[in-house]
Order: structure tokens, then sequence, then C-alpha cells
């Protein structure tokens, strides 16, 4: 895992919306090779949570688009999704719950193969 690729290292996951740090992906655009956006998380979540990625060409994510969403259940342990076509150059992670979270740990970011 390189860390110029992380969303979130091992982080806390509580309240109902945790934004992850931006990663910039180069100028934009579509890779070659295909990168993956995965999660793992460390101790289960005490409810039923969103993770959203979005897209911006600004590093303070105005005008974000939304990549992708994956449900990440009280039982998830790692999840995993291929990065879309469409990437600019900015990628955030979001996590939402509507209870807001009181456990939960994760590492996500974006790998090579999975």
């Amino acid at each position: 895992m390189d860390a110029e690729n992380t969303f979130f290292y091992k982080k806390a996951l509580t309240g109902t919306s945790i934004a992850s740090d931006v990663v910039v992906n180069g100028n934009g655009g579509d890779a070659v090779n295909e990168l993956y956006l995965q999660a793992k998380l460390h101790t289960a979540v005490s409810s039923a949570a969103t993770l959203t990625l979005t897209t911006s060409d600004s590093a303070d994510m105005s005008g974000a688009v939304t990549l992708a969403t994956q449900t990440i259940a009280t039982t998830t342990k790692k999840l995993a999704l291929r990065l879309p076509k469409g990437c600019k150059k900015y990628l955030q992670v979001t996590i939402t719950a509507g209870t807001a979270l009181t456990t939960g740990n994760i590492t996500c970011a974006l790998v090579l193969d999975v």
C-alpha cells in the first residue's frame, strides 16, 4: 500500500459522516493499468453505512461527482471495486451512516490488484 494512494489508514469510524484525505490521481483520466479501491475493516461498524467514492477537478472537492457507492454491512470485512472510468484529478472517499457510528476501524486505498 502506497501512502500517497491511501484514503484512510486504520481510521476510527465515529459519527454519521467521515470524509477521507483527498488522493491526487495524477493529471486525471483513466489509467492504462486499472486501479482498485480496496477497503479493509479492522473492526466492524456498529450499524450499516455507505462508502462513496467521488472525483473532482479541484483539491477542495468542489463540484465533486460520485463514481461509485458500496454498502458496508455490520458483517463486512473487506470491500473492493475497480476504479470506474471518468476519474478526474482528485479522489475522495466518504463514509455515511443513518445512525451515528460508534465502532469501526478502516483502511482504504487505491491498489493495483485485489
